[in-house]
């Protein structure tokens, strides 16, 4: 309606046809369990099949199986849970596995694409969230790559859109069961071997022992390291009436598929002998138990402390005992010595030593003091620490003068970019979520997806896309979590 006026459109009427061929191109999953324990690692294989595009003008009657690979549209497919995996194949440029599968008795190229899946969720896990697109060849002929090229190649001159998709499947995750689970669990899943070193080991009463902590993993398929956490000491009862142990946790250093933690404990009484044998409790998803695995003891000489004199502590020495010197009266006794009773009190200064003291000091501090301002101007990550460092302001000034939710979920995928140094504006919400994952923030990965679903759920509603006071004081305390998760 404009001035009064009614205009309108004629409809335009389309037509979808599924590109579904089973007849080219067949898509399944294999290895998904119906049920799995939260915590553990699933190792899947995505399985495409293909049938080989035939010409007579080809040299072996079949484009190759790199050929057919290179014909599938792998930025416009939905990998699911394999993109990672996809994503590695393409910054290399390579070809996953392939081997020959027999199809209604035809000769196709099998794909297997190999994912291992961290279940970090309880609840129903869907995998089947994959579509794959191929452009399926259906002419061939000559013509050059390029103007330098004066041998005209065998190319596709015409293809046409095939897609597959995999049947679907879910699988139950559920939380480790409660009976039976030992004191210690610090929340381990898999099959772990554990061992502990010892150094001092000959000390006094209250002096540190470091302790070397190193797990192992030994299971079959690869346990998620990144996320294990050091044993619970404090909940041993064999340390804990022999030692102090700290309240804080440590953090550890992954290598392969060890994590190696150290931490400090105290012997209380020279009445130790030795560290006894520590357990790490974790549940094996293989037996459905739990089990322990235990180190070796470390055999300690601890000794009570040495008890010192006063003197030792106020610095005073014992006087010696001297022949008397003969000594001559002066009249007024002390006082006719000094006449500033103040001066008893005075130390000793000499005007040499402080110039000195003073010309040997000052070109050191100038020196460090240029080094420091140097290190600070050429520093490569300052920019990239300035940036994190903002990431929570910037966001702020923002918010106040977005009002649309598209504009919010935007800036706050600019502010996870900000804070986790990632490329701004490139990332989806199931990328963020990853990179979120993969820097230890956990806990507020899955708030913030389910927040930028809610906010590109709103985009699309009409009547509830702009944002209310209570929407900007969620997204506020949203990012005040991500600030204190990624510390």
């Amino acid at each position: 309606v404009a001035d009064g006026k009614y205009y309108t459109l004629d409809p335009v009427q389309f037509t979808f046809e599924s590109a579904a061929d089973a007849s080219l191109m067949q898509v399944d999953i294999h290895g998904v369990k119906s049920h799995a324990w939260l915590g553990d690692v699933m190792p899947i294989t995505l399985k495409i099949l293909v049938k080989p595009y035939a010409d007579t003008q080809l040299p072996d009657g079949a484009l190759s199986a790199a050929d057919m690979w290179r014909m599938l549209d792998v930025a416009n497919s939905r990998w699911g849970p394999f993109q990672p995996a996809v994503s590695e194949l393409l910054e290399t440029g390579g070809v996953p596995g392939v081997t020959i599968a027999t199809v209604e008795g035809q000769r196709w190229y099998a794909y297997g694409i190999k994912q291992n899946v961290r279940l970090l969720k309880s609840g129903e896990f869907d995998l089947s969230d994959v579509l794959i697109r191929l452009n399926y060849p259906q002419e061939i002929g000559r013509g050059r790559s390029s103007l330098f090229d004066p041998i005209p190649r065998l190319q596709v001159t015409r293809s046409r859109p095939v897609t597959a998709a995999p049947e679907d499947s879910y699988t139950l995750v559920a939380s480790p069961p409660e009976s039976g689970r030992p004191a210690g669990w610090s929340g381990a899943v898999g099959q772990f071997a554990f061992d502990v070193s010892a150094t001092p080991t000959d000390v006094v009463v209250g002096e540190p022992i470091t302790l070397t902590m190193r797990i192992t993993d030994v299971g079959a398929t690869p346990a998620d390291m990144e996320l294990l956490s050091a044993p619970l000491l404090e909940q041993d009862d064999s340390l804990t009436h022999q030692f102090r142990i700290p309240a804080d946790r440590p953090g550890g250093v992954l290598k392969g598929r060890s994590k190696t933690f150290t931490q400090s404990i105290r012997p209380t009484s020279d009445a130790v002998e030795q560290i006894p044998p520590i357990g790490f409790s974790f549940f094996n998803p293989q037996t459905d138990a739990y089990e322990i695995s235990f180190s070796r003891p470390v055999d300690l000489q601890v000794t009570s402390s040495t008890r010192l004199d006063a003197d030792a502590f106020t610095g005073t020495m014992s006087v010696v005992a001297q022949e008397p010197r003969t000594l001559t009266e002066v009249n007024g006794g002390l006082v006719a010595n000094y006449n500033d009773p103040n001066a008893l009190l005075r130390r000793a200064t000499n005007p040499g030593q402080i110039l000195i003291a003073t010309i040997v000091s000052v070109p050191p501090i100038f020196l460090a003091t240029v080094m420091l301002l140097r290190r600070r101007q050429t520093d490569p990550d300052r920019d990239k620490r300035k940036r994190m460092r903002s990431a929570r302001s910037r966001f702020a000034e923002r918010l106040a003068d977005i009002q649309t939710a598209s504009e919010a979920a935007q800036a706050l995928r600019d502010a996870i970019a900000d804070r986790l140094n990632l490329p701004s504006g490139s990332a989806t919400r199931d990328e963020l979520k990853h990179a979120l994952i993969e820097s230890g923030a956990l806990d507020v990965a899955e708030s913030i997806h389910e927040m930028l679903c809610e906010l590109e759920h709103r985009v699309y509603a009409a009547a509830s896309n702009e944002l209310d006071q209570e929407m900007h004081t969620r997204l506020i305390a949203l990012v005040d979590k991500l600030e204190m998760a990624t510390r």
